[in-house]
């Protein structure tokens, strides 16, 4: 319940700001185009509807977390080590947090027996407690270019689930 009165609060505050953001173009639009009051009310409430709604898509779909481009590959006695870097999303314990999309830097480590060619998930050794992969996915190294597709059985919820890593990456080889 606190939860639903919170969002109610948060949407009014957001479309006072509009509002006043509004008020505000609506003032510096009549002083530079002279224009009537009666055009002025629909020019607010468009601009309120418009800045609310850029708000909203913000708050709620904009996401600052992303995979680098760049992974890199080392040799590490008779196996080898790929490397994923990128950005992932703070948790999120208030309005301010969300609104300003804070991030921290993450990475992966995937462990392959080959350097080259088609790697299936099962392949990859999963450590006790970890979610396993399922048959169809694989990581797929051809030169300097490495495809990542992988999806592992999330057996709290029961369903499968894309890994956050996959992706298309520019290989850079370290330690060969």
């Amino acid at each position: 319940m606190k939860f639903v009165f919170f969002i109610i609060i948060f949407a009014l505050i957001l479309l006072l700001i509009s509002f006043a953001l509004a008020k505000i173009l609506g003032f510096i639009f009549s002083k530079l185009c002279n224009e009537k009051p009666k055009k002025l009310r629909v020019l607010n409430a468009t601009s309120t509807i418009i800045i609310f709604l850029s708000f909203i898509f913000y708050i709620f779909f904009y996401n600052p977390a992303k995979n680098y481009k760049t992974a890199f590959i080392e040799k590490n006695n008779n196996q080898y080590v790929i490397t994923t870097i990128g950005r992932r999303n703070l948790m999120l314990h208030d309005p301010i947090s969300a609104i300003k999309k804070g991030t921290y830097i993450d990475s992966a480590k995937f462990t392959v027996l080959k350097s080259n060619g088609i790697i299936k998930g099962k392949e990859l050794p999963t450590d006790l407690g970890s979610y396993p992969t399922i048959n169809n996915d694989a990581i797929i190294i051809k030169g300097n270019s490495l495809k990542i597709n992988l999806i592992y059985y999330n057996f709290d919820d029961k369903v499968n689930k894309p890994n956050v890593w996959n992706g298309k990456y520019k290989l850079v080889k370290r330690n060969f």
